[in-house]
């Protein structure tokens, strides 16, 4: 028999073989399981190889005993999903029978439910308010979820990110619901504690078994209720063209366990069902206008803003007092908000940075944590309150031995580029360390940034300063944050004519857009061209808007931000 005329099924086990042994060929078996291809061409010849072979076979073009291969296959498969099936329906019986049904007369006025599926139970259930336990929220100890018209959703942002507002999914096809969403702030249960727990594990992907869990609930530790749900990963009734599919892995499905009487379109779940706690109909989420006893609640959140900004400055005061308390990572973000109050703390901030920076003070309780708020508490400082502690700062900056190379700059990039506010007597220390280049590239930035912030350098600096620029315009269609240094620092320095003679026409569009904004004096600031700042500020540390960049990229123009106005 030639090649021309061997069967289908032939081919079809002969490219399985091969693909195979591609898939486990070390040259091509990564490229090949990236893309999924076993998973996805594997199953498809393994069914058209079956396939072929019964029809060859019963057609006569093969031996017809071959037929006992598909055959077998296909039966072994059908055998083992009609046996699935009765698992399932014996597991459904016996969960029907021992779940219980309302265990608990819930009311919201009385109890406060605490579950691990407090927000898709708001967003679906008519409960006013969940709760969910989450031990790194100090003091609370719990998140709060309630569900409230759209009308509603709107609150001032406070510098936590306590407040936080959620889209709300429903219906079978977890449609958007445009009309509400779900409000979620820390707070802690104010009435008797009713909590359910899971136990156990929903069944893993790939496994012939039945995964239950038990759903318990308590009032005040005290089991009242237990109830039984079960996943299995049901066979498909067709066997899959992949690889899952015809080993019998489907999807998961849960099995019914709801027991008799009970009306599945409303309680479905086993809070739901346990609590007596209804489900929301379309219709109920169309029209919905929240809940009366939410009131209270609404107004707190929104005076949470405040009730924050206090407490901040409430732990920033301990800090600077002494007192080594635990802050937040994000407490010198949140002090940076408000610079006009931040401005009396100044002096106390700078000599608790002075402190916590000496090699005595390892040992201090959360001293990282409270460096971190002092170093962007003190960036963020308006100018007049930040020149009264410039010098302690600046010595820091000198005294500060690195652990490491760069260690220095990286870890107060931005009190580095701010202590160039000391002026005349901070050159020479930023001369040397600009005309060393001894930094990584992202960093190189730093001297150019403070020499700018100085205002003055002597004719090497600014000669070295234009032959950089220039050196860095053999490319010049790649504008980066070192080059924009650059040019902040030369404009403030008074070269303008010299960079109007260098900037390249053929920088990108965008560079070049802003170079001609600087040039304008457009979103120059007392500290300088665009507040002596690159284009962008790339890393992490926050910038407060006495050291951001003025000029911002909107609508495909720079525009000047509004706390950066040209003076």
């Amino acid at each position: 028999m030639s090649l021309k005329s061997k069967p289908v099924s032939f081919w079809a086990f002969l490219a399985l073989i091969a693909l195979v042994a591609l898939a486990w060929f070390p040259a091509t078996g990564p490229f090949l399981w990236f893309f999924a291809v076993p998973l996805l061409v594997g199953p498809l010849l393994v069914h058209i190889f079956l396939v072929a072979l019964l029809v060859e076979g019963f057609t006569g073009r093969v031996p017809r005993i071959l037929m006992i291969v598909p055959l077998a296959a296909y039966g072994a498969y059908y055998a083992a999903y009609v046996h699935q099936g009765a698992l399932i329906a014996q597991k459904s019986t016996d969960l029907r029978t021992l779940n219980p049904g309302k265990v608990l007369d819930f009311d919201a006025k009385s109890h406060s439910l605490v579950t691990p599926n407090a927000l898709s139970l708001v967003s679906s259930y008519e409960i006013p308010v969940a709760y969910e336990a989450n031990k790194d929220l100090k003091p609370e100890g719990y998140l709060s979820y309630r569900l409230i018209p759209r009308a509603q959703c709107k609150f001032p942002a406070d510098s936590q990110h306590r407040i936080q507002m959620r889209g709300v999914l429903f219906g079978d096809r977890l449609e958007f619901q445009q009309q509400v969403c779900a409000l979620e702030f820390p707070e802690a249960p104010p009435y008797k504690i009713v909590t359910a727990v899971k136990r156990g594990h929903e069944e893993e992907w790939g496994k012939w078994g039945i995964g239950e869990q038990i759903i318990e609930l308590s009032v005040d530790g005290a089991v009242v209720g237990s109830f039984r749900t079960a996943t299995v990963w049901r066979m498909p009734v067709m066997p899959g063209l992949l690889l899952g599919g015809f080993l019998g892995f489907g999807s998961p499905t849960r099995i019914d366990g709801v027991p008799e009487g009970i009306d599945r379109q409303r309680y479905d779940t086993p809070e739901s069902i346990m609590l007596g706690i209804r489900k929301y109909a379309a219709s109920d989420l169309a029209d919905f206008r929240g809940f009366e006893q939410n009131a209270p609640a609404l107004a707190r959140v929104a005076e949470e803003p405040n009730r924050v900004e206090n407490e901040t400055f409430a732990m920033l005061k301990a800090i600077v007092d002494g007192q080594n308390p635990k802050p937040s990572i994000s407490l010198g973000f949140s002090i940076a908000q408000n610079p006009d109050r931040l401005a009396p703390f100044a002096e106390a901030m700078a000599k608790r940075f002075v402190e916590l920076n000496q090699s005595d003070s390892r040992d201090v309780p959360n001293r990282d944590l409270q460096l971190l708020a002092l170093a962007t508490g003190i960036a963020a400082l308006p100018r007049g309150a930040f020149m009264n502690v410039s010098e302690l700062i600046f010595a820091v900056v000198q005294q500060t031995q690195p652990t490491g190379r760069y260690a220095r700059e990286r870890r107060w990039p931005t009190l580095y580029i701010r202590a160039g506010d000391a002026g005349a007597t901070a050159f020479e220390f930023y001369k040397n360390e600009f005309m060393a280049d001894n930094f990584v590239p992202y960093l190189r930035m730093l001297p150019v940034l403070a020499i700018c912030r100085i205002g003055q350098a002597d004719p090497d600096t600014i000669t070295e300063m234009k032959r950089r620029f220039i050196s860095s315009n053999a490319g010049a269609e790649v504008f980066n944050d070192y080059k924009s240094a650059l040019v902040v620092a030369l404009m403030k320095l008074g070269e303008e004519s010299f960079l109007r003679e260098n900037t390249q026409s053929n920088m990108r569009a965008r560079a070049r857009d802003w170079i001609n904004a600087v040039l304008a004096n457009k979103g120059t600031t007392e500290a300088g061209p665009n507040n002596c700042m690159a284009e962008e500020w790339t890393m992490t540390d926050y910038l407060g808007s006495a050291m951001a960049p003025s000029l911002q990229w909107v609508n495909r123009a720079w525009t000047t931000r509004p706390q950066n106005q040209a003076n």
